[in-house]
């Protein structure tokens, strides 16, 4: 137990090394980017993201789920914040897909109850403070914070 857990602690120690500031690292491979302070529209978070190499939060497993929910709820003040998720349906009514085109997880864990609740210019996925960061359907126009994801 005690070689794996120093495996994974000399692993962390590589990413951050390759994680770029401002990112740090969210596991062996990834690293994250956490705005709490500055709220974007969906599109503004998306150039937010790119703009730092990194792309908008895409969650397609409970592992990765988990990371970022500890991850959100390891600070105080990243706690209260709801953040932009890189899912839509704005191509097609009900249909909900990453940025990459990927269909989007539904269902438990992922959504709140009743969600997505698919009403009309409900558009962009959020990562719910009020929730427990379940995710919701909101208007694309909403301003909230960004996460960005990038591979090492």
């Amino acid at each position: 137990m005690l070689l794996r857990l120093s495996s994974f602690l000399s692993a962390l120690a590589i990413v951050a090394a390759q994680c770029p500031d401002p990112y740090v690292p969210l596991d062996e491979t990834r690293c994250i980017l956490l705005d709490e302070i500055v709220t974007y529209t969906y599109d503004e978070a998306v150039s937010f993201c790119q703009t730092h190499g990194g792309s908008l939060l895409v969650i397609k497993d409970c592992e990765t789920f988990g990371l970022v929910y500890d991850y959100i709820h390891s600070e105080a003040v990243t706690t209260n914040h709801h953040y932009w998720l890189a899912a839509s349906d704005a191509e097609e009514e009900g249909t909900w897909k990453f940025i990459d085109k990927q269909p989007t997880p539904m269902g438990t864990p992922f959504w709140g109850p009743g969600q997505p609740s698919n009403r009309t210019g409900y558009n962009c996925g959020l990562l719910h403070a009020s929730y427990n960061h379940k995710w919701y359907d909101m208007p694309c126009t909403g301003k909230y914070n960004a996460i960005c994801l990038r591979s090492v």
